[in-house]
């Protein structure tokens, strides 16, 4: 990843992946460690201490692609209400573990499905429900 700032996620967003990856290790083992792996490099801190230029679970967000320029608005969700064409993108998918945690002016590398490396730079954070007092803690 190329990002230039620390990776934050928040403590309930940290809840509902550790129980996310405990059900994935049964599955999809290798989704389970790769979304490990984000949790391990993050700091986990109170919902309550993110500020609203971070990512999280259910945080609406527009990339911009590097190489072309294209912005692109998405949803970051949990794997049961993924939906691409309504661009609600999965925290299991390369795409949701890159943006994860990180914050806006952040660039990020994402493995894309034709398996070429891709650079996004993450524009802005039109929504963020910690930003709109929505803590779950």
């Amino acid at each position: 990843m190329k990002s230039q700032s620390p990776l934050h996620v928040t403590r309930p967003d940290a809840i509902k992946l550790s129980a996310l990856i405990e059900h994935l290790s049964v599955t999809r083992g290798e989704q389970a460690d790769l979304l490990q792996e984000v949790l391990d490099y993050a700091d986990i801190v109170p919902s309550t201490s993110i500020t609203a230029e971070v990512v999280t679970l259910n945080s609406r967000v527009v990339i911009e692609d590097a190489l072309t320029g294209k912005a692109t608005e998405i949803t970051l969700v949990l794997p049961d209400q993924f939906d691409p064409a309504a661009g609600r993108i999965s925290v299991v998918s390369p795409m949701g573990r890159a943006l994860l945690g990180r914050r806006v002016g952040d660039v990020v590398a994402v493995q894309v499905p034709q398996g070429e490396s891709r650079e996004v730079r993450l524009k802005e954070i039109p929504y963020q429900p910690e930003a709109h007092g929505i803590h779950d803690e």
